[in-house]
């Protein structure tokens, strides 16, 4: 049906590098993807959309004239975009919200983090938090009622919580 968009997410699970150890199977798949796209140049209206994290595991062929027309690329976020990010994440926390040097310190530390890596961030850091002020919760059974206004979230918590998480630029 024209006209149409077809995306596909994270491309590079369908599509990547073709080698020698790689089964048939994958390989038979990826050979029909580019012939399916050859094909497309005669339909019109016809927009196809890959993203990827990883273009380096991307076979070669896709990225090829015909294909796909244009890359764009989206970089991870500077100090201040990534300081922004927190603020949103961080800005229904109340009373533990992080305060401005805070917010400041985690931005230039967490360089090479992309907005989900500092989404996790903020969850872990609230986990480390409850995981010191309420030790009992992940012992007891029953239903506790927790005064959310007894957490603090301070730089210790955040500073465990980046122990945890690998960004995915270094994965």
């Amino acid at each position: 049906m024209r006209p149409s968009i077809i995306f596909f997410d994270e491309i590079d699970g369908l599509a990547p590098v073709r080698s020698s150890k790689q089964d048939q199977i994958h390989s038979s798949i990826v050979s029909t993807l580019l012939a399916l796209m050859d094909g497309l140049d005669n339909r019109g209206e016809v927009v196809v959309i890959g993203a990827t994290n990883r273009l380096d595991t991307l076979d070669p062929a896709l990225r090829r004239p015909g294909r796909f027309d244009r890359e764009l690329k989206f970089s991870l976020p500077d100090a201040n975009a990534r300081k922004q990010i927190l603020t949103i994440h961080t800005a229904k926390w109340g009373a533990c919200q992080p305060d401005e040097s805070t917010l400041t310190w985690l931005a230039e530390g967490t360089s090479g983090y992309c907005g989900a890596d500092l989404q996790y961030l903020c969850t872990e850091a609230v986990l480390v938090a409850l995981r010191y002020r309420f030790p009992h919760i992940y012992m007891s059974e029953e239903r506790l009622k927790l005064d959310p206004s007894l957490l603090v979230v301070d730089r210790n918590c955040f500073t465990n919580a980046m122990r945890r998480i690998t960004p995915a630029s270094r994965r």
